[in-house]
Formats: structure tokens, C-alpha cells, sequence
């Protein structure tokens, strides 16, 4: 490989010829008469610089990318797919990571008929965004994008029943209620008192006579419902609970997480099957089009040229694809040489060659003494 790789660039690398192309001197020819340059020429060399080493390249590049692409999509890429696949499913089903989060402050300000006032404000992470699930290593308050929203819960509750209604706080801070539900009676034992004060205890008074109009013209409210609700709302040993939530200061935060591998499961698994899919039709449709390919081949010029097709090994083909770029090359070389030396100054034959092709050609001339 890394000698088909200096090849290549090799090939690519035009700079010491275009730049003494121009330079050199050509090689006097002796006739019966007197010496002269009529019988040199750089036309073969030129050709040799431009035409056949465009022409290997070429080829070469064109049917050997051909190959890799029909290698890598009927080989490697079915393999490849698999063993990830087998590897996501056999190894932990999370993989941790740092993400940088949605953060917002989560001020919650809670009325408790009972205990007066109590107010928390702390950061929540949004772990579930679009297509993004992540568990948080250390922190607990990761929640769901489509619950960031400023909200109020309003429960009222006896001995006996319980009513719970949904409301949410539009960004022009007016209410809109989204949801009623009656059931049994609401367990309020797990309060503590210590978080409460009065502080601001009253302005929930209005907070309550608002929802309560609001919930008896909720046009989706059932006679079951409303009946509930005045019984409850009469009741003087009634509990009453408002949670107003908002979410502020919206801010990204690195964080330590657990991603989750099903996503990259079932999209390993999906292009598995897509790859078996088009590569079994192609298969089924013409089986030559994966076992044949044009074979290379290089004539007295140096020329690289394509062969019939024949059926090959599609694993090994590109080592003959490599050999006979390689070859061809080796052979271009040395004609390119033969010219120089025919038609060149001996001070200026150098000037032409590039020190992979001096090297090539000292190989050569070692190999054959």
C-alpha cells in the first residue's frame, strides 16, 4: 500500500518537470558532418510527462475507486454494521458523556390553605429534547422539553373528594385552563409545616376565587364535576393547594449523562437491513455486477490500459489493480529515462526526474546486475 501511495503521488508531483522543462539542454547528435540538435527532441519526453502519466493515473484512480465502493458496500459495510450492532446490543445500554443542557431556574411558589406560603427556586436540565434522551449522572431535576411551560395546579379537597384543575400561564400572564379531574380524596399528610409562612397568603385569595369562576365556566366541565366543586367550595374543612410554577433564564449547562443507545440501535439495525435489502436485488438482478470487473494491463508505451472484464475475487482485486499501476508506472519510467538520456545534456538529465524515479531506477539497475 504505501508503495502504490508514493506511486501516486509520484504521479501527482509535476513540479520538478513543468519548472526544467524549459531549462534544459538538449544533447548534440553527432552526424558525418557536424553536430546537431535537429535529430533531439523533447516531444517523447513531454509525452511521457503529460499524456501517459495522466493516462495511468486515470485509469488507475477511476477503476480502483469503482472497486473500493463496490468492496466497501457488499463487504465492509454489511460487516461493519453488524458488529456495531452486536457490540450496542451486548454492551452497556448507556454510554456516558458530557451534553451541554437547556437550564432553566424552576421558581415554584406553593399556597397551602393549611400552612400559609412556601417558595423553591432551583435549576431543572431538560434531558428530553426532540430526538436527545440523557439520564443525568448527579443531578435529579431533569425533565421533558414539552413540560417547560409557566403553569398552575389548583387541588381542593375534603375527607371526601378531591378536585384537580390544569391551568397554564400564557407569556402575556394571562390563564387559560386546560384540565379538570375529579377523584377520592387527596393525601395532604406530607407536608411540613416548618416550609410555610403567611407571607403573601392573602393574595391567593384571589388567586382561588379566579380559578374557581374559571373552572365553573370550563365549557368541557360535567355535571358531575361542577356538583363536586360546590360541595367542595362550601365545605369550610376543605384543603386547598395552589402550585404556581415558572421557569426562567433560559441557559445551556455541561453536565455529566447517560446517553442512550436505542436510538443508534434501531439506526444501525434500519441501515443493516437497507444494505442487505439493495445489495440481495442487486445480487439477484445480475450476479456479474459484483464478480467481474475490467481487468488492467500496460502496453510497450507505458501506457495503463483497461482489459476485458473477467470474473475476479473482489477481496483481492485491488492488489492486481495496484500491481499493474505500479508496473505500468515502472515502465514509463523507464522509457521516460531511455529519452532523456537519448535527447538531454548529461548535466541537465537529473533535472527532470524526481527522486522517487532516481530511486526506481537505481532499484532497477541493481536488480538486473
Amino acid at each position: 500500500m504505501l508503495s502504490t501511495t508514493r506511486a501516486i503521488i509520484n504521479s501527482i508531483n509535476r513540479f520538478k518537470y513543468l519548472k526544467n522543462i524549459n531549462r534544459v539542454q538538449l544533447k548534440p547528435k553527432e552526424t558525418n558532418f557536424n553536430f546537431s540538435k535537429s535529430n533531439v527532441s523533447l516531444d517523447e519526453i513531454e509525452k511521457l510527462e503529460n499524456e501517459v502519466r495522466v493516462n495511468n493515473l486515470k485509469v488507475f484512480s477511476k477503476n480502483y475507486a469503482y472497486l473500493a465502493l463496490k468492496r466497501f458496500w457488499f463487504v465492509s459495510l454489511p460487516a461493519l454494521l453488524t458488529a456495531s450492532s452486536i457490540f450496542t446490543f451486548v454492551s452497556s445500554s448507556k454510554v456516558s458523556t458530557k451534553e451541554n443542557l437547556p437550564t432553566y431556574d424552576h421558581e415554584e411558589m406553593e399556597y397551602n390553605s393549611n400552612y400559609g406560603v412556601k417558595k423553591v427556586s432551583e435549576p431543572v436540565y431538560v434531558t428530553d429534547e426532540g430526538l436527545k434522551n440523557y439520564t443525568l449522572a448527579h443531578e435529579s431535576n431533569g425533565i421533558k422539553e414539552s413540560f417547560v411551560h409557566d403553569n398552575i395546579v389548583f387541588r381542593i379537597s375534603n375527607n371526601d373528594d378531591c378536585l384537580v384543575a390544569k391551568l397554564n400561564i400564557t407569556n402575556e400572564d394571562k390563564l387559560t385552563l386546560s384540565e379538570v379531574k375529579i377523584g377520592n380524596y387527596f393525601d395532604f399528610t406530607e407536608y411540613n409545616p416548618e416550609e410555610y409562612s403567611d407571607d403573601e397568603a392573602v393574595n391567593f385569595d384571589l388567586l382561588y376565587d379566579k380559578i374557581v369562576s374559571m373552572i365553573n365556566e370550563y365549557i368541557k366541565l360535567t355535571y358531575g364535576q361542577k356538583r363536586v366543586l360546590e360541595t367542595l367550595s362550601a365545605d369550610e374543612k376543605k384543603t386547598v393547594v395552589i402550585n404556581v410554577s415558572k421557569y426562567v433564564n433560559l441557559r445551556e449547562t455541561s453536565l455529566d449523562v447517560y446517553k442512550s443507545k436505542m436510538g443508534l440501535k434501531i439506526a444501525l439495525i434500519i441501515a443493516l437491513i437497507i444494505n442487505l435489502v439493495i445489495s440481495g436485488f442487486t445480487i439477484w438482478d445480475d450476479r456479474d455486477h459484483i464478480t467481474k470487473f475490467i481487468e488492467l494491463s500496460f502496453n510497450d508505451d507505458g501506457y495503463l490500459v483497461e482489459c476485458l472484464k473477467r470474473n475476479t475475487n473482489i477481496i483481492y482485486e485491488g492488489i492486481r489493480y495496484k500491481e499493474a499501476f505500479l508496473a505500468a508506472e515502472r515502465e514509463r519510467i523507464k522509457l521516460l529515462e531511455q529519452e532523456i538520456n537519448k535527447n538531454v545534456s548529461c548535466n541537465d538529465r537529473q533535472k527532470l526526474l524526481t527522486r522517487y524515479e532516481s530511486h526506481l531506477l537505481a532499484k532497477e539497475k541493481k536488480r538486473n546486475n
